[in-house]
């Protein structure tokens, strides 16, 4: 799973050793854009993960969970209102035991992220722009998290339920931090693999 954040233009196009990855979501405002990608059963291995923008400044990151079903990877996606506040709510993801609840938000500012009901991934700022990921495994038909910031900014946010395949889904121990990213970059070393094996970072 790729998440991305810009303060303005989201990416045209992400890629995983040369695979095309699918877009899940994109919602928010010019100034705290934000968006999902992802790739089921991908090629497993160290590959580069392509991101193509057009100006503004962004953050990125990649993520590898495995264990995920192949076939409906997905529930449905919670998208909240866009705030002007220092906190976001991302709740009542449906979900049921052993899913994955994933959150992403955005927030137009400079600033580091708490977490409540979620365990924070990444957490990642420019000087414009700001991006955290949170999961939390599910133990019941609903799953919610709060992400907090410092300041008042303009902030969108997502969450989703990510389906397991029969067991527990698992995120990779290593993850790739945020970037921040200008004009076509390509970043190096990260397996972000949305699928069923572990790869090897």
């Amino acid at each position: 799973v790729v998440a991305t954040a810009a303060n303005g233009t989201l990416p045209s196009a992400v890629s995983w050793n040369g695979d095309a990855l699918t877009k899940l979501v994109q919602t928010g405002t010019s100034t705290a854009d934000l968006s999902v990608w992802y790739i089921v059963n991908p090629d497993t291995g160290s590959h580069s993960v392509t991101t193509t923008w057009s100006g503004a400044e962004h953050q990125m990151a990649a993520l590898d969970f495995y264990g995920v079903d192949q076939s409906t990877p997905f529930g449905a996606v919670i998208e909240p209102a866009t705030v002007s506040s220092n906190s976001i709510a991302i709740n009542s993801i449906v979900t049921v035991r052993n899913d994955i609840a994933f959150y992403a938000t955005a927030v137009n500012g400079a600033t580091a992220f708490g977490a409540t009901g979620a365990t924070e991934i990444t957490d990642s700022q420019s000087t414009n722009i700001a991006l955290q990921t949170m999961w939390e495994r599910a133990a019941g038909a609903s799953t919610s998290a709060t992400s907090t910031w410092a300041t008042t900014d303009t902030a969108n946010a997502i969450g989703v339920a990510m389906k397991a395949a029969g067991g527990s889904i698992n995120i990779d121990d290593t993850v790739a931090a945020g970037l921040r990213l200008f004009g076509t970059t390509v970043h190096k070393g990260s397996l972000f693999a949305l699928g069923t094996k572990e790869g090897a970072e």
